[in-house]
């Protein structure tokens, strides 16, 4: 029954690789699986709007779907053919490991934003420490660094929004 539940959970939340494995495996259809899978096929099954299918949610299934892929590109695979090949032995949709990719670029791009902005703040912190209150540079400097802190606080609000957290904070 657990393994029914996990297949179905993940066919509700957009992942229907396992299911699909279930229908190859020739198991038994029982009433209720076959209810289910009407409903899925219909579409009437959704996964809830505006939520992240929990195969990505969890970070060391999304990181092992990633080195996979990296590992079959620096074996001189393509793209297309190394997600295309992690779907399947992984039992997951193509779409699935697409995401994860997606997630693991842009978790590379936010972690380069925090740190500009973190060398920004830095910059503009020993550029106050280096004026004198009332000088013109001072002043800018001063301005600089609200900008610099206003940025960082804004790129954190955004990392974590996206579900990362940061260390160094």
């Amino acid at each position: 029954m657990g393994d029914d539940y996990e297949t179905f959970r993940a066919a509700h939340e957009g992942d229907h690789g396992p299911l699909i494995e279930l229908l190859r495996s020739g198991a038994d259809v029982t009433p209720e699986r076959r209810a289910l899978l009407i409903k899925i096929l219909e579409g009437k099954l959704k996964r809830p709007p505006h939520r992240q299918g929990a195969t990505l949610k969890d970070e060391a299934v999304r990181r092992s779907l990633v080195r996979r892929v990296r590992e079959l590109e620096s074996g001189g695979c393509k793209q297309t053919a190394a997600v295309a090949q992690v779907a399947a032995e992984s039992g997951r949709s193509e779409r699935t490991v697409r995401s994860a990719l997606r997630l693991a670029r842009d978790t590379v791009e936010m972690k380069r934003l925090v740190d500009q902005a973190t060398a920004a703040e830095a910059q503009t912190e020993h550029l106050l420490a280096n004026t004198k209150v009332g000088e013109p540079r001072h002043e800018a400097a001063t301005k600089l660094h609200e900008i610099a802190v206003m940025l960082l606080e804004g790129v954190s609000n955004l990392y974590r929004k996206v579900g990362l957290t940061l260390k160094n904070k």
